[in-house]
């Protein structure tokens, strides 16, 4: 797996930045796996001058995954359950949604927009570290990273 700071990427140009690494921008099989990864970046951040200049908030950062909302579900609500049922893993080897677990009133579909999911990495606000959130995939104001992920055993 590989997290990488960067600075105005949307959801696209991140897949594709994934894509020349041989890799997809990456789902999250478990909570565990989740939480992992969000704390690998709040330490990434913590031991790097230059990232925490571009980190974009003061209290933590949100990073492109490898998810989006189900095109089926293409008004809110039309899909029951949104935390389980309107978004899905897009990075073709995460199955289920053991490692979905949403920021507290997430996903909200705003403006039936947000399509796509980033991860929180809080310094300071634990109710949202390691959290998901959908935002709007065009979106590069509040990102600041991406991660990407190989299946086990790929080189």
């Amino acid at each position: 797996m590989k997290i990488v700071l960067t600075e105005e990427i949307t959801k696209n140009a991140a897949q594709e930045a994934c894509e020349i690494l041989g890799a997809n921008s990456t789902g999250f099989q478990s909570s565990s796996e989740r939480v992992q990864v969000a704390s690998k970046i709040k330490l990434m951040v913590a031991t790097n001058t230059a990232a925490q200049k571009n980190y974009k908030s003061e209290t933590g950062g949100k990073f492109w995954v490898g998810a989006e909302r189900k095109k089926s579900c293409s008004t809110v609500n039309s899909c029951g359950d949104e935390t389980v049922d309107a978004y899905e893993w897009t990075d073709g080897k995460t199955s289920g949604t053991d490692g979905m677990k949403w920021q507290s009133g997430q996903p909200d579909f705003y403006q039936e927009a947000q399509k796509c999911v980033i991860i929180a990495s809080s310094k300071d606000y634990e109710s949202r570290h390691g959290l998901l959130d959908d935002d709007m995939c065009a979106n590069t104001e509040r990102v600041d990273g991406y991660i990407c992920g190989k299946s086990a055993g790929s080189s």
